[in-house]
C-alpha cells in the first residue's frame, strides 16, 4: 500500500512548510519553495524534514475513506492507519537515552498546538465550574 513520513512542525518552519503551497509553479519542487532540505529515510522510498526535530517513517496498514451520502462514490475524507518502522529524533533535542523530547526545542506551535502546565490543568475543573 505504500508508505511515507510523519514530520513535525516546529514554530520556526511553520512560514516554509506553508510556502510551496502559495503560489509554486506545478512543475517545481516542493522543497525548493519551501527551503527546508531533504534528508534519506530508511524504510520507505520517500524523504524526511531534515530540520523536523521528530520524524516517523511508516508503511500504510489501511485506508478508511468516509463516504459523503449526498454525492455517492465521493469520498469526503479518510483515515490511514499506519505501522511505524523508524522513529528519528534529531540530535540535542532528546535527553540521554532518547525516551523524551524537550518541548522547548521542539517548539510545536501555531493554532493546532496548546502548552499547559500541570498548575493550568489544575484549574481547568474550576474554571469549568464556574461557566456552568
Amino acid at each position: 500500500m505504500g508508505g511515507g513520513v510523519i514530520n513535525t512542525v516546529s514554530e520556526n518552519m511553520i512560514e516554509a512548510v506553508n510556502a510551496p503551497y502559495l503560489d509554486a509553479p506545478y512543475s517545481g519542487s516542493e522543497w525548493d519553495a519551501s527551503v527546508l532540505h531533504e534528508a534519506p529515510s530508511s524504510t520507505v522510498k520517500v524523504s524526511r524534514v531534515a530540520e523536523s526535530v521528530f520524524n516517523i517513517e511508516g508503511k500504510v496498514i489501511d485506508i478508511k475513506e468516509f463516504t459523503d451520502y449526498q454525492h455517492p462514490g465521493m469520498s469526503l475524507a479518510a483515515t490511514v492507519l499506519t505501522k511505524a518502522t523508524q522513529f528519528w529524533i534529531k540530535e540535542g533535542t532528546a535527553n540521554k537515552d532518547y525516551s523524551q523530547i524537550d518541548l522547548s526545542k521542539l517548539r510545536p506551535g501555531w493554532s493546532t498546538w496548546g502548552r499547559l502546565l500541570w498548575s493550568d490543568w489544575a484549574n481547568v475543573g474550576a474554571t469549568a465550574q464556574d461557566m456552568e
